[in-house]
């Protein structure tokens, strides 16, 4: 299972989450977000790269993906075209839905230009809220591309998703619920809730 940690901004909190070893770091780049990040932090972390994105052109993205090396994006409100281009330019494409609806036909337009689907907590927000749903609503997907879980994830999450299953349930997407403040990341609570998921 893939795990990412998303919302990074500093550099000694960033050296604090490497060492509790997720698999993806997720950068904000969406101006509205308290975890928007402007410029690269000095330090920036080994391993897969991802920036968060709303509503950006393939110009604002380009920019990012050079000055915070990036490997991946997550995208929010973006078109099918953009993401198969970014995809073309060989980075990993995620796609954040709303978990609201019926899925597969939210998702069909993206089923050949995108790598991940991200569902998340329904928000005009887009992401960071602290708000669960009822994972049951993913039932509705049944198309292969696989996807991360996301909206609200906490150490006390980890109950419920020993009793989760999806067949294209690929991972976890981790932010406010392991927060100090906005942007800060708790490294004990991170470590505790990775160390317990990865045994299931």
């Amino acid at each position: 299972m893939i795990i990412k940690v998303c919302g990074l901004r500093q550099s000694d909190n960033i050296r604090a989450v490497e060492a509790t070893k997720p698999d993806w770091y997720g950068f904000i780049f969406h101006p509205q977000s308290p975890r928007y990040v402007a410029t690269p932090p000095d330090h920036l972390p080994s391993g897969e790269r991802i920036g968060v994105f709303v509503d950006a052109t393939l110009e604002d993205i380009q920019a990012r993906q050079r000055s915070f090396q990036l490997t991946g994006v997550q995208l929010y409100k973006a078109s099918p075209q953009l993401c198969c281009t970014l995809r073309e330019k060989g980075l990993k494409v995620i796609r954040a839905i709303p978990a609201m609806g019926d899925l597969d036909t939210a998702t069909l337009p993206f089923l050949t230009a995108v790598d991940y689907f991200l569902f998340d907590t329904p928000s005009p927000q887009y992401g960071g809220t602290g708000l669960t749903y009822n994972w049951q609503q993913l039932q509705s997907y049944t198309h292969s591309v696989p996807f991360l879980l996301s909206g609200g994830l906490s150490l006390n999450s980890l109950p419920d998703l020993q009793h989760f299953s999806h067949p294209s349930w690929q991972g976890v997407d981790l932010n406010s619920g392991f927060e100090l403040s906005a942007g800060l990341k708790d490294a004990r609570l991170l470590s505790q809730f990775i160390s317990q998921f990865r045994l299931i």
